[in-house]
């Protein structure tokens, strides 16, 4: 009660007249959820001039910048909620009515798969922000780049749009091309090929693989970034002749078992190397209770830096300088090292 009279007492001094939510959140140096709707509404508008003014007037105001990065990742996991979730949901964190019903109607305007990207972007944004020694800088960059982002295409909008292509080059050449065509093989490069061959051509059998990572890539950039992310952190136990059979930690393995997103996974896997039979797919739960399978994508990269940084400790351990102070302190140790 004396710390709530203590705030209060602030607020009525630094108030002129009438206490408003505004004077109260620069008083308190909190953030104004009036400034958070401003400044998602600028993303989902693809205006970064306005988003960049809003992180502007909002500093100007003496606001700390790790506590603007929670309320702003906490501002798009409400937004989340409201998007999947009930509006009752929202009651738990102490949002008026009037707040519910302006969060739901900001999240129903924005499309499902881009939300879900942009959750991620933020949130993984947010904490490099906080880990930058230049914060403030870190958030503008992640706040443009948020604006900037491309939007995410559904997958029978790029599969139109590789058949127009292919249309094209049938009556530039003469030929009848077929969206089979499009594949990525082992000698190829991690992009998407395009080639134009005759209706005889039958569907590859064997003549070239789907590459594991390639596909990951191709999801990414053309139907959910956040899909990609879930299958970079599996292993692969087959991907031929029709089959992807993956495991993982059981999160990831549940979300990929989910209706629309194998669905999702078997257009995208037809449409880069098609199988006379049809793809299947299958999503098993690893044993291992950890972050991504051993074998996945995630693991290798991770086992790749840490490689990178052992090694690079190794030769830091043996620049003449260090070695210099070990022979002036003699018997002393080095405890830890760290790399930036």
């Amino acid at each position: 009660m004396r710390d709530a009279q203590t705030l209060l007492d602030r607020v009525r001094s630094f108030c002129d007249r009438d206490i408003t939510s505004e004077e109260t959140s620069r008083a308190l140096g909190t953030v104004e959820r009036r400034v958070l709707y401003e400044l998602t509404q600028a993303i989902f508008s693809r205006d970064p001039g306005s988003a960049l003014q809003l992180v502007e007037q909002t500093f100007a105001t003496g606001i700390d910048t790790g506590l603007f990065l929670q309320e702003f990742v906490s501002h798009f996991r409400e937004l989340l909620i409201a998007r999947f979730g009930k509006p009752s949901d929202l009651s738990l964190f102490g949002m008026t009515d009037e707040d519910v019903v302006e969060l739901c109607e900001q999240a129903e305007n924005v499309d499902a798969h881009d939300l879900q990207d942009l959750v991620h972007l933020a949130r993984s944004g947010a904490d490099a922000a906080l880990r930058s020694s230049y914060p403030k800088y870190a958030l503008e960059a992640l706040v443009v780049r948020l604006a900037t982002r491309e939007r995410s295409k559904d997958l029978g909008e790029v599969l139109a749009k590789m058949r127009a292509v292919l249309k094209e080059q049938k009556g530039t050449r003469g030929a009848a091309p077929s969206p089979r065509s499009v594949a990525l093989r082992k000698e190829a490069s991690p992009q998407v090929s395009l080639e134009a061959p005759s209706d005889e051509v039958t569907p590859p059998q064997g003549s070239g693989e789907l590459v594991w990572e390639n596909f990951v890539q191709f999801v990414a950039s053309s139907v959910s970034q956040l899909l990609a992310e879930h299958l970079r952190r599996v292993s692969v136990d087959s991907l031929s002749e029709g089959k992807l059979v993956c495991r993982g930690p059981e999160f990831h393995i549940a979300c990929l078992n989910e209706a629309e997103n194998k669905e999702k996974i078997l257009a995208a896997l037809t449409s880069l190397a098609p199988s006379q039979n049809g793809w299947r797919a299958d999503f098993l739960v690893s044993s291992e209770a950890s972050q991504a399978a051993p074998g996945s994508l995630y693991h290798g990269e991770e086992s790749e830096k840490e490689r990178v940084r052992e090694e690079r400790t190794q030769q830091l351990l043996q620049h003449p300088n260090v070695q210099s102070l070990k022979k002036h302190f003699p018997g002393s140790k080095i405890e830890s090292v760290r790399i930036k």
